[in-house]
């Protein structure tokens, strides 16, 4: 009990500050395909406790890329997938998807629970709004949803609830594509800009090893790696 009054405390303060216009949103380019690949393995341990498996859908393209503060993007999903896996029957499966629709980046979460009906599908993101009678009774605050909806409109863009293929909700988080051109997210560009330079130092007469992100330029003495987190 003392553990639901914190988190539901701490999820009036996040939604609070979201809607006081206090949560900054920082943008940058962020590359979705590697992006939602890491937050999968992520998500992983959120599924462990009721077996449930997340599975990637995400398009064969080399990148696609959005303007946006990756850590508030991870957060709506993170709740998202949280929500999906509480609704998901046991040994269920909770899809992480990628794609284009009307010009804009569709990111989506896809449930196998009972569904929710067209009744409600905008009532849900509602402070305190709970299903009635469709969906099983799950712990969480009834803010979750909220407080994504208002973040991701925070980045001009849409939060909105369907039927899964095959039964089942799906969420469907909708952003404004980056212009042509626009390079991955600083993470990864550090990452990379890091690789490149051990690359060029790496004594020529040696084979160079594989480069791990966030690994320091070789010495001729040693080879230091720093975790990057």
């Amino acid at each position: 009990e003392t553990d639901r009054l914190g988190r539901l405390i701490g999820d009036m303060l996040a939604l609070a500050s979201v809607e006081a216009g206090a949560i900054t949103v920082e943008r940058h380019p962020v590359e979705l395909v590697r992006w939602l690949g890491d937050l999968a393995h992520r998500a992983e341990s959120m599924a462990g406790a009721r077996a449930v498996v997340i599975r990637t859908d995400l398009p064969k393209v080399p990148s696609m890329v959005v303007e946006a503060d990756e850590d508030r993007l991870t957060q709506v999903l993170l709740i998202l997938v949280d929500n999906a896996v509480e609704h998901s029957p046991v040994d269920g499966t909770v899809t992480l998807g990628l794609g284009i629709h009307g010009g804009q980046v569709a990111i989506s979460v896809a449930d196998q629970g009972p569904g929710i009906p067209v009744s409600e599908r905008e009532r849900i993101f509602e402070p305190f709004e709970r299903l009635t009678r469709t969906r099983r009774s799950v712990p969480g605050s009834g803010l979750g949803l909220a407080i994504a909806r208002q973040l991701v409109e925070r980045h001009n863009g849409k939060l909105l609830v369907e039927d899964a293929p095959g039964g089942g909700a799906r969420f469907v988080l909708r952003l404004p594509r980056a212009p042509a051109g626009a390079a991955g997210s600083p993470r990864a560009n550090v990452a990379q800009a890091t690789a490149m330079r051990a690359a060029i130092a790496a004594p020529s007469v040696a084979i160079a090893a594989p480069t791990l992100a966030g690994t320091t330029p070789p010495t001729s003495s040693s080879l230091s790696r720093t975790h990057d987190p």
